[in-house]
């Protein structure tokens, strides 16, 4: 999903604390406008409101959208759906900007919460989600708990493809094997047609 950005919000840091060489890691919407200045949208995941003020990021002109979620465990499906809901929401509303995502860390919740948008909206495997999810952010989901649940087939996918497939097999009585070379075949393909 390329227009889905996994950011990172970090804790706040004294003046006192800060050293010159750690000036420039500060996130705050100026910065983060110059770094990415077609971003129209913000979904925080965080369980607390101490990283920023929301009024802020909505004065820079940024839709912004508070959705509440404790990190290291799987959050309640109407969490999902509100967030699911947000991004079908803010990408409609312009096919133009991009859509940034945090949590704490920008990582574990958020890497969920994008994966489970692109398996269960989009139609990806879990396991391709999660590929193009860490292939983009540059690092792994680290919680099992989140990984293990992604893997999981979506169940109206499944049962869709599934009586998809037993319509096909009745109505033709043999099953479609793809002409590709063994090769060039994904494993979609060879999900998909053996």
């Amino acid at each position: 999903m390329k227009r889905i950005i996994g950011l990172q919000a970090r804790r706040k840091m004294r003046s006192q604390q800060v050293q010159k060489s750690q000036v420039k890691k500060i996130w705050d919407i100026p910065a983060l406008l110059e770094a990415i200045p077609k971003l129209g949208a913000v979904i925080d995941l965080t369980n607390t409101d101490k990283y920023y003020k929301p009024e802020d990021v909505k004065a820079a002109g940024i839709l912004h959208k508070k959705i509440i979620m404790p990190g290291r465990i799987l959050p309640p499906e109407n969490k999902v759906k509100e967030f699911m809901d947000a991004v079908d929401d803010f990408l409609g509303k312009d096919s133009d900007i991009l859509l940034g995502v945090h949590c704490t860390h920008g990582l574990n919740r958020t890497g969920y919460m994008v994966c489970r948008y692109m398996r269960d909206r989009l139609g990806m495997s879990g396991k391709e989600a999660i590929k193009k999810f860490e292939r983009a952010r540059g690092y792994a989901i680290e919680r099992i708990v989140y990984t293990s649940d992604l893997l999981k087939q979506n169940p109206a996918i499944d049962k869709e493809r599934t009586n998809s497939k037993s319509a096909t097999k009745r109505r033709h009585d043999f099953e479609y094997r793809s002409p590709l070379a063994e090769e060039y075949e994904t494993e979609t393909t060879r999900r998909r047609y053996r």
